[in-house]
């Protein structure tokens, strides 16, 4: 041992390393080690449970002489193909809160046979996205394939760079300095453009919603390689489906109001292309709200609509993608994204159509001239709450007396 040093920041060469200990690991190194002394390192490792039963047996590890890097991470989120967040996190040691609160996070997971390597970056801390919970995590590598698979250094240190380019939003703002990366990288030989890549294998839309996706050219190796010419690039799919539209490697799908799932293709004169499958997702039933509203020629009433998936679960989806339509247009007009007006005083239908299911609310325009007492409000009988994401317990409807009242006007008013 060359030196001994209370601070960090210490100068190395290529023939030089550091033993470094902090808390009680540092006042170990201070009591037991002088300048001079040699040292061995013994390096070993240590199972945090034993999961031999499992068929997957951490106690079997291959020689260490074979392990080229090592990366710490902590805990296993997922084992034999499912989600192992929390019992990784409780077997591995960890404490307090760790695993179901928002952060920024990384994992890295393989598939059975190790022919994949899943790597998953997801922001947090941002307005954008507060961040994901570990058990959130592992069910996003599931998804994607991956039989195992372990959560490492999250919040900022969760960057993603592909090609010299950050991919995400650090929640630093800038990329953290940090001391190690998990790096992939090709010594592949460069080649010549020959093949054309669609960015996403799988498109999940609605209909009458759109999409932008990315075109790349490759080599055989899978090094990225310009087009030359990306007006001799033929990217189509069904008309039945809907349209492709764009130009120089970036485009948009948008679906039809009809779609049908198909695919979208992209050829190149002499090269290998591509698909990508684009799955129209259904919605059956539509729901439109409110059911019923009262307007005037002022207040325009703006309409909801929910739908049911696939998955049966009941969601609240962008107007843009219904097509809406009014019964009567003198008593009023729907716009695009479901915003009724009215013009005249009347009743009337609004209708919403996605594909094949519709649904239809009913609208009344009054316009009154004068003054009308409408209630005097004094008796809370007839009144009704009502309301979206309610709590009722602490909600309720009151009377009292109206601010700065006289005695030449007398009344009630009922208080939310």
């Amino acid at each position: 041992m060359e030196a001994k040093s209370a601070g960090g920041d210490i100068s190395l060469d290529a023939e030089t390393c550091v033993l470094s200990g902090s808390g009680s690991a540092a006042d170990f190194l201070e009591d037991h080690y002088l300048e001079g002394d040699t040292l061995k390192v013994l390096l070993e490792m240590q199972a945090f449970e034993d999961l031999s039963a499992t068929g997957v047996s951490f106690h079997d590890l291959p020689s260490l002489s074979r392990i080229e890097g090592m990366i710490g991470g902590f805990p296993t989120i997922v084992r034999n193909g499912g989600n192992y967040a929390l019992e990784g996190y409780v077997n591995q040691g960890g404490g307090a809160s760790f695993a179901t609160e928002l952060h920024p996070r990384t994992a890295i997971g393989f598939n059975a046979d190790t022919s994949m390597m899943y790597m998953v970056v997801v922001d947090g801390r941002q307005s954008h996205s507060a961040g994901i919970a570990l058990p959130d995590l592992a069910d996003i590598l599931v998804d994607l394939g991956a039989w195992r698979a372990m959560n490492f250094d999250g919040g900022g240190s969760s960057v993603m760079v592909v090609g010299h380019e950050v991919q995400n939003s650090p929640s630093d703002g800038v990329e953290r300095s940090v001391r190690n990366c998990c790096g992939v990288y090709s010594t592949a030989p460069e080649g010549t453009l020959s093949r054309l890549q669609i960015e996403l294998d799988t498109l999940k839309i609605y209909k009458n919603a759109s999409r932008e996706f990315y075109v790349s050219g490759w080599d055989e190796h899978y090094n990225p390689k310009p087009v030359p010419d990306w007006s001799a690039a033929d990217i189509r799919c069904a008309s039945r489906t809907g349209s492709v539209s764009g130009q120089n490697g970036t485009y948009t799908f948008a679906a039809s109001e009809h779609g049908e799932n198909a695919y979208v293709y992209a050829d190149l004169d002499g090269i290998s292309g591509d698909s990508m499958y684009v799955h129209i997702r259904r919605l059956d039933p539509v729901l439109l709200s409110p059911q019923e509203s009262l307007t005037d020629t002022l207040r325009p009433v703006r309409f909801r609509v929910r739908g049911v998936d696939e998955d049966g679960d009941t969601l609240s989806v962008d107007n843009r993608i219904f097509a809406f339509s009014v019964a009567d247009s003198s008593v009023g007009t729907v716009s695009a994204d479901g915003e009724f007006t009215g013009r005249s005083p009347g009743s009337t239908k609004i209708y919403v159509r996605y594909g094949g299911q519709s649904d239809s609310a009913r609208v009344t325009v009054v316009v009154g001239e004068g003054e009308e007492a409408l209630d005097r409000m004094e008796s809370l009988e007839g009144w009704e709450l009502q309301g979206e994401a309610l709590d009722t317990t602490e909600t309720g409807i009151g009377t009292c007396g109206p601010p700065g009242r006289d005695e030449r006007r007398k009344g009630h008013t009922d208080r939310l």
